[in-house]
Formats: C-alpha cells, structure tokens, sequence
C-alpha cells in the first residue's frame, strides 16, 4: 500500500481546505511574486504546492498524483515519491518565478508542478503503462496523458484567467524529467528517444511564445 502517498495526498488536503477557510494563511503561503522577489519569502516556493484554487483544482491534482505516485512508490520507495514531488514543485516555482519576474503582483498555487514532476517521472521510472480519463472510454498511454497536460497548461498559463499555477505545470515536468533520469542514468541512454520526444513539446512551445507569442 502507498502509504506515503495516501499521506501526502491528505497533508495537501487537510492544509487546501485550511486556507479556504483563512484567507490571512492564503495569502501569506501562496506563491506570489513581488513577496519572494522583495520580501525574500522563499517559503512561498514550497508552501504554495499545498494550497489549491477550489476543490475542482485539488480533486483533480490529487486523482493524478495518487494514479502515477502510487506505482512508483510501490516500485521503488517513499523518498523517490517524495523527491520528485518536492524538487518538481520547487522547479515548478522557480519556473514560475522567472516567467513572471516582472510583474510583481503575480499569483498562483496549486500541487500541480509536483504533481507534473511525478506524472512525468513516472514515464521513466516505470514500464510504460496507461491512465483512465474521465468521459474517455479507453486507456490513454501515459506520455500522451503527460504532452496533453503540458498543452493544456500552457493554454491556460498563456489565457492566465485565473489563480492556478499553470507555469509550475512545465517547470515540475521538467524537473521531473531529470529527477527520473538521476534515479536511474541508465535510461538516458536506453529511452534517448522518448527523452527527446518528451523535451520537444517544450522546445515547441518555447518556439512559438518566442516568434509568435
């Protein structure tokens, strides 16, 4: 049983329907930029992935999170759910600090750059495997699930009508991405092909916000 996952899974629970209820714990842990770029609140970069919009937004990062966390805790261990989780959503911030450097007012939470970090470890970590979708019949391999999530965050972050961190989506993929490969370097070598297949949505997307955003 994942029983790291199930916890995890709760801890974001129980501290989402917190700041529902206290806006004063939403607004200092949620990330923001002008209070980490000015007031050096670094926290904000962590503390931010337990928080989410509304439950929509937390049902579905945690349906995802437990379908992809809970094989690779099962197959490897707890710290490797753990460190992907958390060096993913701390990559996901920082890519979302970046992108936003300028606008001081930027903010945004959600578990969702931790939750990309895992899906897309997951492709790596384990033999590949396939996800059920709500409203589609059949299993959706999970890089197709992967490069669809990161077309729709990007969509999304681009459209930015709302306060979920889309950015963090490609930033924890990333991550993610190189978290998996550090576990196991072996499959640089042995996927080259899907590693590159699973960059190039991101070397497209910074293609087309760079010439034609």
């Amino acid at each position: 049983m994942p029983i790291f996952t199930i916890i995890l899974i709760a801890a974001i629970t129980a501290t989402t329907i917190y700041a529902f209820n206290h806006s004063d714990f939403y607004d200092k842990y949620s990330f923001n930029v002008g209070a980490i770029k000015n007031e050096k609140e670094y926290y904000r970069i962590i503390t931010s992935g337990f928080i989410h919009v509304n439950y929509t937004h937390l049902i579905v990062n945690m349906i995802s999170l437990f379908s992809f966390a809970e094989f690779i805790e099962i197959e490897y261990s707890s710290r490797v759910v753990f460190l992907s989780f958390l060096f993913s959503v701390i990559g996901g911030g920082i890519y979302s600090l970046f992108n936003n450097w300028k606008n001081d007012l930027y903010s945004a939470v959600g578990a969702s750059g931790g939750v990309c970090g895992i899906i897309y470890s997951s492709i790596f970590l384990m033999e590949s495997g396939s996800i059920y979708i709500m409203f589609i019949p059949i299993p959706v391999p999970d890089y197709v699930y992967a490069v669809l999530f990161i077309l729709v965050s990007h969509y999304l972050m681009k459209k930015g009508t709302d306060n979920i961190g889309h950015d963090a989506h490609i930033g924890g993929a990333f991550t993610g991405i190189l978290y998996a490969i550090s576990v196991i370097p072996w499959v640089f070598m042995q996927e080259i092909y899907l590693i590159l297949a699973m960059f190039l949505p991101f070397a497209l997307l910074y293609f087309y916000d760079r010439y034609f955003g």
